[in-house]
């Protein structure tokens, strides 16, 4: 149970990163209950690197070669299946016998194998040193300073040669391999610090942000969108009683409209005909004015006008001696003052029935739908804001407890660093003296190369310096470079059982390590076979964690499945199954904290039978002006008169003025032209203003018309809408409404939940706490102990075995190939007649002349 606690706890750490999202600079959006939720925030900056460096060239290399002869050595698997019948009791002891020995042979045989040649080498190589140099030493095993001559020496000399350059050249890319693993071992040293607090601060990352992301998902987020069904709630009518009057406007506001156009249209016909006395009773008087001067001016002109037409002048041609002859207009016509009267009284019966009142406060009443409903739902709205509103206050209550619980973890981390820190501060100090050492090591080898170069270089340039064949003749760089050749050997000799002490002990703890810890962890064979094992594992029905974690063993939950979906880019939700062990919907179903029938109670607060139209009395009123027949005025002979001239001549007495004028010129009287002035100031003073007031009259008669015309239209368009918006409330639509755009407002306020539902859920499964950086850590602890540090310390062991199987070889060609370097004692050649003539030593070092047959020897 202590085990399942803790890995509850480790998943519930990854669950509340998986719900929850850092603050981004955008924000939700509600578009009439349709949310566009905030994009999700960028992740944070995790340290731990997702590939692993193998280091440079030839590094990977050199890890190649490494696993490649763990595994061609131990070729075999560890036996998963047998251990796991082990670890759930179902292997005996002849069993764990013959597991044991077939393990033995499969998978130790070559570890053991290797081991017995490392201490053979070690035991037996020392022996072998002492028995070669002490049969040098005797003048045997190619100490004697003799060289013997044959066809072949020329090709054995070339075959050693090209074997020592391969030897040697072997020899220099395993210096340079060590180098390189020595460097490397280094900077992961000086490195580990950074990796451990680094990797260490991911995890305090990784928390941190669960924190931060819990507060804004699990806090923010649900108190925003509680606000938002609040803030609903709080503009219910705007909200639902906007929705209502909305859905009610096509048939109410045309009524409204129609009876408001009627009143406008009623007032202005009225105003228009009480205009039409007022000028009227101004045009007569102004006429009867006008006629009085009229009258004046045509005597005036008369009495002028007698004594030249007596006289018989000659301007009769222009104009008669006859008085002249100015018609009146008739007298204002025949204006219809009293159909005016009565018409104009049954406008005014309409308007002191108030039916413009009446349209306002229908209107006002239809306007104030939204206040209606407001007030009308407060008291059921009030009991379902307490729901929303404790649900906020549990929330908190349950997030707030794990926040702190979560935030705890990290308490003892700046601790536990500063140890780390302490303790890598030694590593790295002490670092330099493991450098030292293992510079110096690879110093040895690399001198063997340079002293088997400078030999090959020396022999082979000293060799073609010498035109002479004779061993005895050989040039001096020749015999250096044999000597170094022959140093060479010396040092591994000398070093040989050092370096096979540095293979077979760190083999004998690497190798092992490697191939049966590392590799089975690195590549998830272990875990596969074992807890990751279908067929069931420490007595576990199926899969062993879905059984420990969910009590279902049937339920498909590996670590190699979850952390391969992690490195995938899956969220923790997905990838560690934890819809299994939190159902997330659950938690975001509120019907358990939202009963929707209290949203029928709020159809059943709204009242809005006391919206009226068109009322009795009203429609009553209408109807008797109507039969008034307002817009039935005969206009005809009243538009007659108005449009007959005022005078016969016409309406510019200043043309008959100019007339005058000119007919007077000949009969040079004072008097003519005083009337000639006369005419022209009662052009300006009478005819002019006259005939302004006559347009003024006509111009409003247009207007007047039109609008008397109209009334009836527009009363019967009044009553027909209004009986029609009250018939449409009395067959109980406004109900029907009422209910409609309630469901349609419970609909709204519950989609907001559904779509924080969906987002929730979408956000879990697709998006958000996408686990990669906790699948990065994991594969760093593995790599920082089986790579950074567990392959350099084999590589130890894989070079130095390197070296000593080529130091042995270098030691073969090189003390034969030295050989043919060295200049010799004593030699055997061949003359013309293929008679070899020997050199020897008479054992005093003086040499004596031997021949002897000529042959190969």
């Amino acid at each position: 149970m202590e085990s399942r606690s803790v890995i509850v706890h480790i998943l519930t750490i990854v669950l509340m990163s998986a719900v929850v999202s850092v603050h981004s600079g955008s924000v939700n959006v509600n578009d009439n209950g349709n949310i566009t939720w905030a994009d999700l925030p960028s992740g944070a900056n995790y340290t731990t690197p997702d590939e692993y460096d193998e280091g440079p060239s030839p590094l990977p290399a050199v890890w190649d070669m490494m696993y490649g002869w763990i595994n061609t050595i131990s070729p075999g698997e560890l036996p998963y299946a047998e251990l796991v019948g082990m670890f759930n009791g179902g292997m005996d002891l002849g069993a764990l016998q013959e597991l044991a020995m077939n393990y033995l042979t499969d998978v130790l045989m070559g570890f053991a194998i290797c081991l017995v040649i490392g201490f053979l080498f070690l035991l037996i190589f020392p022996i072998v040193c002492c028995c070669f140099c002490c049969c040098r030493m005797c003048g045997n095993c190619g100490g004697k300073m003799h060289q013997k001559q044959s066809r072949t020496s020329g090709c054995k000399k070339i075959v050693f040669l090209v074997f020592l350059i391969g030897v040697t050249g072997v020899l220099g890319f395993g210096v340079a391999c060590g180098y390189f693993t020595n460097e490397r071992t280094g900077d992961v040293l000086n490195n580990l610090e950074g990796n451990i607090v680094g990797t260490m601060d991911d995890v305090l990352l990784f928390v941190n942000s669960t924190v931060a992301e819990l507060r804004f998902v699990a806090l923010e987020q649900t108190t925003w969108l509680i606000g938002e069904i609040l803030n609903d709630f709080a503009n219910v009518g705007d909200v639902l009683g906007g929705a209502i009057k909305d859905a009610l406007v096509d048939n109410v506001q045309p009524a409204i409209d129609s009876m408001i156009a009627m009143v406008d249209n009623i007032e202005d016909t009225k105003v228009g005909l009480e205009e039409m006395v007022t000028l009227n009773t101004a045009l007569e008087s102004a006429f009867d004015t006008f006629c009085d001067a009229l009258g004046d001016l045509k005597d005036d002109v008369r009495d002028a006008r007698a004594p030249v037409c007596c006289s018989g002048s000659p301007s009769e041609a222009l104009l008669e001696c006859n008085p002249l002859d100015f018609k009146k207009v008739a007298s204002g016509g025949t204006f219809p003052e009293t159909e005016i009267g009565f018409r104009v009284d049954a406008l005014q019966d309409v308007l002191d029935g108030d039916p413009k009142g009446a349209a306002e406060a229908s209107k006002a009443t239809f306007d104030n739908i939204p206040e209606t409903v407001s007030n009308s739902t407060k008291g059921v709205l009030d009991t379902i804001n307490g729901t929303f509103s404790g649900f906020i206050t549990q929330i908190e209550g349950q997030i707030d407890p794990l926040i702190g619980q979560l935030t705890g973890m990290t308490s003892g981390v700046d601790d536990i660093k500063g140890s780390i820190t302490g303790f890598t501060g030694y590593i790295t100090e002490y670092d330099q003296y493991r450098w030292y050492a293992m510079t110096g090591l690879h110093a040895v080898v690399l001198l063997v190369v340079v002293f088997n170069v400078i030999g090959i270089l020396f022999g082979m340039i000293g060799s073609c310096a010498t035109s002479s064949p004779d061993p005895t003749k050989r040039s001096g760089l020749s015999n250096c470079g044999g000597l170094f050749l022959m140093a060479s050997a010396g040092i591994c000799f000398i070093f040989a059982s050092l370096y096979m002490v540095l293979t077979t002990f760190p083999f004998l703890i690497g190798a092992p390590i490697n191939k049966f810890v590392c590799q089975p962890l690195l590549n998830g064979e272990i875990l596969e076979a074992t807890i990751d094992n279908p067929d069931g594992f420490m007595g576990s029905d199926g899969y062993y964690l879905g059984s420990m974690l969910f009590q279902d063993g049937s339920i498909n939950f590996t670590v190699t499945g979850a952390l391969d979906q992690c490195d995938k880019g899956a969220t923790s939700y997905s990838a560690f199954g934890l819809q299994k062990f939190l159902d997330i919907s659950k938690y975001t179903n509120f019907d358990d904290y939202i009963d929707e029938a209290q949203f029928g109670d709020i159809s059943d607060q709204i009242d809005l039978t006391d919206v009226e139209i068109m009322s009795t009395d009203t429609e009553d009123n209408l109807n008797d002006f109507k039969a008034a027949n307002v817009g039935g005025i005969d206009w005809t002979t009243y538009e007659a008169e108005l449009s007959t001239r005022l005078v016969k001549y016409g309406e510019n007495l200043n043309a008959y003025a100019d007339e005058l004028e000119t007919w007077a010129a000949g009969a040079g009287t004072a008097q003519l032209d005083t009337i000639i002035t006369q005419i022209r100031t009662f052009q300006t003073t009478q005819m002019a203003p006259m005939v302004a007031k006559r347009d003024n009259v006509i111009t409003k008669l247009d207007v007047v018309k039109d609008n008397a015309a109209a009334i009836n239209d527009s009363v019967d368009a009044a009553i027909d809408d209004g009986n029609a918006a009250d018939d449409y409330f009395a067959s109980g639509n406004i109900t029907t409404v009422v209910v409609e755009q309630t469901e349609a407002y419970k609909n709204k306020i519950l989609n907001y939940l559904d779509q924080f539902s969906t987002y929730i859920q979408d956000m879990l499964e697709k998006e958000v706490g996408k686990c990669e950086p906790i699948a990065n850590v994991i594969d760093n602890v593995f790599n920082l102990v089986c790579r950074d540090f567990l392959d350099p310390f084999n590589a130890l062991w894989f070079v130095n075995g390197l070296y000593v199987f080529f130091f042995m070889t270098s030691i073969i060609f090189g003390v034969k190939l030295a050989k043919y370097f060295r200049r010799m004692k004593t030699s055997d050649t061949y003359d013309d007649d293929m008679e070899m003539k020997g050199y020897q030593d008479d054992g005093y070092g003086a040499p004596f002349n031997n021949k002897v047959a000529a042959g190969p020897v």
